[in-house]
């Protein structure tokens, strides 16, 4: 029986577990096509200068809740002894100038009494959310001391003062800012019984929601120095000793069609490479664009900078209970810091941070390491006598777009045109304008590759 010929276009998460998926339960041949020296995407390590390496930002692995799924992602054998398991991701805070180490969700108790006693007016009176725009949804919903003391100020800091409120989607909700902290653990828990409070309130500590979810809510980290990219380096070798055929510091440069459907994808050096299906895990309109299809969009979304400051300090950072912390506070660039030393195996060299700080285009310059490390001081977490190692400044340009209504108009019109004109590709990932979270990103993926006709 001939093997279906497959072609993955982008060797980041999403395409390494679909090589794998179809490569554990398919007689396929598969291709993967990767346009940098290695695969992983955002979840390889960072290398310093001094050879020190460190994860692009926070990143824990978790399973999916489908067994399939996670025997693809994590394997059976050798699972916990390569991989440290945390019952919940425990990360703090720093808001109105006043650390919070039991929750990612900034705590509104911590605003003037006049303001919190307005907000709280605000959240008990079961007002029905304008979902109209961003700004009549969060005073809707949580008052205007909130909008402007919280959610106003982090916007901005994440995407910019020229964010545009009126298009902003309404549940800007995949940096966690879309919860407040507002009352003791006895109210918070009578309250979230009740939807609509629900939908306002978050529990008082991060423990309070393991413990209420009907979830599995373990976090997983390897074992290993190279740290996340261990398990992407793993995911990478087990595909090619099962046959895939990886193909790095590639592009693709053209899809050929027959009737509707892709027959064989070109290459920037050449090389023309025959296929069934296509698994398409980066931008949409790239593929578009290869595949010759015409399509009128005028608009283009606004990419964030991502600006990541890896530092190794001489002795440990003076929080020493969180994962990751979040910084709500608008005196700050930095909105996230990986403390790796809370979590990740040991290094001998020293201890490691990494801080997240997002700029428009053209503000780069507003950054740097000496007002990172100033920053970090003046949240406490080094000290004066704290003395830096190791320093480096990543700068990973078109990373997060701005979360307008808009932009997900224009992915959503643009994944209709391609799958109208073609019938087999798959559009996985992020790029598909349908899931964001990992878990839902690969559950998608294992979905649409429908591995059950493939069985032999």
């Amino acid at each position: 029986m001939e093997k279906k010929k497959y072609i993955i276009v982008g060797g980041g998460l999403a395409g390494l577990f679909a090589a794998n998926a179809l490569l554990s339960e398919a007689n396929v041949d598969v291709t993967l096509v990767e346009s940098d020296d290695r695969c992983g995407g955002l979840l390889r390590a960072f290398k310093s200068e001094r050879g020190i390496k460190y994860d692009q930002g926070t990143h824990l692995a978790s399973k999916t809740g489908v067994t399939e799924i996670d025997e693809i992602l994590f394997g059976t054998k050798n699972f916990s002894t390569e991989w440290s398991r945390f019952p919940f991701l425990n990360a703090g805070n720093y808001f109105a100038g006043v650390w919070n180490t039991k929750t990612q969700v900034a705590d509104i108790r911590h605003l003037p009494k006049p303001l919190y006693a307005q907000s709280v007016a605000a959240i008990m009176s079961r007002a029905t959310p304008e979902t109209s725009s961003f700004t009549n949804y969060v005073k809707s919903n949580f008052g205007l001391p909130v909008f402007e003391h919280l959610f106003l100020p982090v916007v901005h800091k994440l995407y910019g003062k020229d964010a545009n409120l009126n298009d902003l989607k309404s549940d800007v909700g995949y940096f966690g800012l879309n919860r407040v902290v507002a009352f003791d653990t006895e109210l918070t828990e009578k309250l979230k019984e009740i939807s609509d409070f629900d939908d306002k309130i978050a529990f008082e500590t991060v423990s309070d929601y393991a413990t209420k979810s009907t979830t599995d809510t373990s976090f997983y980290y390897p074992k290993h120095p190279d740290g996340i990219q261990h398990w992407v380096g793993n995911l990478t070798e087990r595909a090619v000793s099962n046959g895939l055929k990886l193909l790095l510091n590639r592009r693709t440069e053209r899809l050929e069609t027959t009737e509707g459907a892709v027959s064989s994808i070109t290459l920037d050096d050449g090389t023309r490479l025959e296929c069934d299906e296509v698994v398409w895990t980066i931008p949409i309109p790239l593929a578009l664009k290869q595949a010759h299809i015409e399509y009128t969009s005028s608009f283009k979304p606004k990419l964030m900078t991502a600006n990541l400051f890896h530092f190794m300090f001489d002795k440990p950072v003076l929080n020493t209970d969180n994962q990751y912390v979040w910084n709500w506070d608008a005196e700050f660039k930095t909105f996230r810091i990986t403390l790796y030393d809370n979590f990740a195996e040991p290094l001998p060299q020293g201890y490691r941070v990494t801080m997240e700080i997002l700029t428009g285009p053209g503000d780069d310059i507003e950054v740097n390491i000496e007002s990172a490390l100033s920053e970090l001081k003046a949240m406490n977490l080094i000290a004066s006598n704290h003395k830096v190692l190791d320093s480096s400044h990543q700068i990973i340009k078109n990373t997060f777009p701005e979360p307008t209504k808009q932009l997900s108009l224009s992915n959503q019109a643009l994944l209709r045109v391609l799958n109208d004109s073609l019938s087999n590709i798959i559009v996985a990932g992020r790029h598909s304008a349908k899931v964001w979270s990992q878990s839902d990103v690969l559950q998608d993926i294992y979905q649409q590759l429908n591995l059950s006709t493939l069985k032999v």
